[in-house]
């Protein structure tokens, strides 16, 4: 079964991707930030943050693929001496293109302030959306 969101979701490749992956189950995703402080050499920060505007939810296949990914991190993050931190969905408020008032993280209402302490690996606001163990 083959699975692609709303075309216009996508760039040229992710279309070009849904049409010529030959495979018969296919799921496209796309990563938005991957976020990394590499400050401390002998330990690596990593973080996933994807964004949803107007309040959006993930779909089941995003959702899968980043599940997919943080089982890959849970175990290799140990081995390479990384701080991995989780997966975090921002919604940001219905209107908005940038993180300000009425935002969520993981659908826990967040500050400017909370966010930017979060992304630069200072103060973890809240647990990943998939559970660490």
């Amino acid at each position: 079964m083959r699975h692609a969101l709303d075309p216009g979701q996508f760039t040229p490749v992710g279309i070009f991707l849904t049409e010529y992956c030959r495979t018969t189950c296919l799921s496209v995703s796309n990563i938005d930030y991957y976020i990394e402080d590499f400050t401390d050499r002998k330990q690596l920060k990593i973080m996933l943050v994807e964004e949803k505007q107007n309040g959006g939810m993930m779909g089941d296949s995003q959702r899968l693929c980043y599940r997919n990914l943080h089982r890959h991190l849970m175990v290799s993050a140990p081995m390479l001496q990384t701080d991995y931190w989780g997966v975090f969905v921002l919604q940001l408020a219905r209107g908005t293109t940038l993180p300000g008032p009425g935002m969520t993280l993981n659908g826990k209402p967040i500050t400017l302030e909370e966010f930017v302490r979060h992304i630069n690996f200072e103060v973890k606001f809240c647990d990943g959306i998939f559970r660490q163990g």
